[in-house]
C-alpha cells in the first residue's frame, strides 16, 4: 500500500549542483512498521540509484519536537515525489512551523568525543582512512551547525565549512576540505583509494578544535535561542 507514504528530494539533486559523487538523497515517510512496498517506483525511483532516509510519521514528528536540523534542511531544500492520497500534505504541515534546533549543545559535547578519540585512534595505530573519514564529518556536520546557529543555513558537501569558516575567521576553501573529505567518499565507497591525498591530521584536527570552539562561542553570545 503506498497511501500513507511520502517520498520527498533533498540534498545536491533537489538544490541542482549534484555531480558524479553525489547521492540521490530521498526521504521516506510511511506507518510504522509497514513496507513501502511500491512507493520509490510511484515516486518514478529505483531502489539502486538513492540514498533514503526513512521514519516513521511518529518519528518525524518526534524530530520536530526539538526542531531537527534534518527536518529544516528538508523544509528549506526539500521538494516532495510522491504523497499518498491518505497523507497528501502532511509532511509540509509538520515542517511549516517548525521551531528552532534545541540540541545544539548536546551536539557540541558529542563533537569533542569523537574528536577526542579520532585523536587518540590515530597515535595508537587506528585505520587513518576511516579515522580522516570520521574527522571530515564532524567538520562538515558542526559547520552545518554553526551555519544554522549563525542564521545563515547551509546544507551542502562542502559549502557549509567554508561559509563557517568564513564566519567565525578561519582561512578554509573548498580546496582546502576537499581532500579530507575524500576520505568520507572513500569509506562510502564512491572513490577509489587511488584517488586519496595526503592531508595534514594535525592541522585538521586543530583547526577542528576550533571550529567546535567557535560553535560554543556563538551559543554563548545568542545568535539563535536554543536549550541545553
Amino acid at each position: 500500500m503506498t497511501q500513507e507514504w511520502s517520498v520527498w528530494s533533498y540534498g545536491s539533486v533537489a538544490r541542482g549542483d549534484a555531480d558524479r559523487l553525489s547521492d540521490v538523497d530521498v526521504l521516506l515517510v510511511g506507518p510504522h512498521g509497514e513496507q513501502p512496498d511500491g512507493v520509490l517506483v510511484a515516486a518514478g525511483l529505483c531502489s539502486t540509484d538513492v540514498a533514503i532516509s526513512r521514519y516513521s510519521w511518529d518519528e518525524i514528528r518526534g524530530m520536530a519536537k526539538y526542531g531537527s536540523l534534518f527536518l529544516h534542511h528538508i523544509r528549506i531544500e526539500g521538494c516532495p515525489l510522491y504523497e499518498g492520497e491518505a497523507c497528501r500534505g502532511r509532511l509540509e504541515a509538520v515542517l511549516a512551523p517548525l521551531g528552532e534546533y534545541t540540541l545544539a549543545r548536546r551536539d557540541i559535547r558529542g563533537f569533542r568525543v569523537v574528536l577526542a578519540d579520532i585523536r587518540e585512534s590515530l597515535e595508537h595505530g587506528g585505520s587513518r582512512a576511516f579515522e580522516l573519514s570520521v574527522l571530515a564529518t564532524v567538520i562538515r556536520h558542526a559547520s552545518i551547525l554553526g551555519c544554522w546557529l549563525i542564521g545563515a543555513p547551509r546544507f551542502g558537501r562542502l559549502a557549509p565549512v567554508a561559509q563557517f569558516a568564513a564566519a567565525i575567521g578561519e582561512t578554509v576553501t573548498l580546496d582546502d576540505f576537499w581532500p579530507l573529505y575524500m576520505y568520507r567518499l572513500h569509506c562510502d565507497g564512491r572513490v577509489e583509494k587511488s584517488a586519496l591525498r595526503s592531508v595534514a591530521v594535525g592541522t585538521w584536527l586543530d583547526r577542528a578544535q576550533r571550529l567546535v570552539g567557535s560553535l560554543e562561542e556563538v551559543l554563548r553570545e545568542g545568535h539563535r535561542k536554543v536549550s541545553s
